[in-house]
C-alpha cells in the first residue's frame, strides 16, 4: 500500500481497509471511497495497482503441426506466392 499517495492511504485507513482486503475491492467500492471526477485518475491508479495480475496478457504460440514442410534448402522464386497473400493483394 506504500505505492499510494497520502490522500489514498488516509482514505483507505479511515475505511479500515488493509493490504489483505485491498484486493477484494470492486470498482464500485473504489468509486464509493473516492467519488467525483476529481478522483478519476486516483481510482484508475488504484484499480491498476490492486488488479495488476488481471491486466497481464499471456500470448499463446500456435503449435506447429507435423505436416510436410518444404525442404529447408528450397529457395522461393519471385513467382511463388502464398494464395492468402495474393488474394489479399488482389482485393485491394
Amino acid at each position: 500500500m506504500e505505492d499510494f499517495d497520502d490522500v489514498t492511504l488516509a482514505t483507505l485507513r479511515a475505511a479500515n481497509i488493509s493490504e489483505d482486503t485491498l484486493h477484494t475491492l470492486s470498482r464500485d467500492d473504489i468509486r464509493d471511497l473516492f467519488p467525483g471526477p476529481e478522483h478519476f485518475l486516483r481510482r484508475k491508479d488504484i484499480c491498476l495497482k490492486i488488479h495488476a495480475e488481471d491486466h497481464v496478457y499471456k500470448i499463446k504460440c500456435p503449435v506447429k503441426s507435423k505436416s510436410k514442410a518444404p525442404p529447408a534448402n528450397k529457395q522461393r522464386q519471385v513467382g511463388d506466392a502464398d494464395e492468402s497473400l495474393s488474394s489479399t493483394f488482389s482485393d485491394l
